[in-house]
């Protein structure tokens, strides 16, 4: 029988060349740009997957790198963090995707990204299907046409099974057919963007409220639009949304804060914390992050995550400490 995972993360994995800068964007042609160090980290999934193992959400990787140094970096940085690779392809002579991060002095990032792949083959998904909680689905995997139709089966088959769908648009989902964006939001039951991400959507700009009501239209499942510092605003079909105030940290960097609030928000889902606990754990998250640089093994630590809790008042049951779990946290 297959091993029983959280969430299966079908993806295609890469390497971040994180690139921290002395200057602010744009960065302009024809001129030099003082750098402070170039480094590598395990980024695109390896953040979403590596904050989740932190904090005892079991997700596994299934796709493909290549046997090339890239992809010795990533199996090694990924099974230094515990994370399953027995769903990772190695396919000799592939170059392992990379992905060029330039963070400016404010803090804000730009990613220039190798976005194509080697798509697995589908009969892959099927079974640790069998024991899945829930898959994450991505928009980049969607927007790739390299990808497209294995995602798509990946998608129906977790349907099928009714698996819990988390569907993180990103932002180039403004690439993806209207069609398949409608066949896709039929069937997720948590969504989780941004307010440019759900803009491009529904067409709706500068009102997260309005986008968010709008996606609710096309999407039966719960809606969760990540807001920065402001938190996050949550709304299902037919109901009231509400927003959950983020916390006041410094802002170094804003690489990987959402795909850690992610990890958080799919932790609370699955481990019944309720809406209002969910939403807390992924924006301390996500404000965890921001406060250092980098992607990768630099996404928020369990500790980190408590301090971020703790320092926004709130007071978290001794069994979080002496279990180093978050699954009585309870508001």
């Amino acid at each position: 029988m297959a091993k029983q995972h959280d969430v299966l993360f079908y993806t295609f994995p890469c390497v971040d060349l994180i690139v921290p800068m002395q200057a602010r964007f744009p960065v302009e042609k024809s001129t030099t740009t003082k750098i402070l160090t170039i480094g590598n980290e395990p980024g695109g999934p390896g953040n979403t997957l590596i904050a989740s193992g932190r904090i005892g959400l079991d997700i596994v990787p299934i796709g493909a790198i290549g046997d090339d140094y890239y992809g010795q970096f990533l199996q090694s940085a990924y099974r230094s963090e515990g994370i399953d690779l027995s769903l990772l392809e190695v396919v000799p002579g592939m170059e392992t995707p990379k992905a060029l991060v330039l963070i400016d002095q404010d803090g804000q990032h730009s990613f220039i990204s190798m976005l194509e792949g080697t798509p697995v083959d589908s009969a892959v998904f099927e079974a640790p299907m069998q024991s899945a909680k829930a898959i994450y689905l991505s928009g980049y995997m969607l927007a790739e046409p390299c990808f497209l139709k294995s995602t798509l089966d990946f998608y129906q088959q977790a349907r099928d099974r009714g698996l819990e769908i988390f569907f993180d648009p990103g932002p180039v989902i403004a690439k993806v057919d209207p069609a398949i964006m409608d066949q896709v939001l039929a069937g997720v039951t948590v969504y989780v963007g941004n307010d440019t991400e759900t803009g491009d959507i529904t067409g709706i700009k500068d009102d997260v409220e309005a986008a968010t009501a709008a996606l609710c239209a096309r999407c039966p499942g719960l809606i969760v639009n990540k807001a920065g510092g402001r938190g996050c605003y949550i709304q299902r079909a037919g109901e009231e949304g509400r927003w959950y105030p983020g916390f006041n940290v410094p802002l170094v960097d804003t690489t990987a804060a959402g795909d850690s609030f992610i990890a958080g928000l799919m932790y609370g889902h699955l481990y019944g914390l309720g809406e209002r606990a969910t939403a807390t754990l992924a924006n301390a998250m996500g404000a965890a992050k921001v406060r250092k640089h980098g992607s990768g093994t630099q996404v928020p630590t369990f500790d980190e995550i408590v301090s971020v809790l703790q320092q926004g008042g709130y007071s978290l049951p001794d069994s979080v400490h002496t279990q180093r779990s978050f699954a009585t946290f309870t508001l």
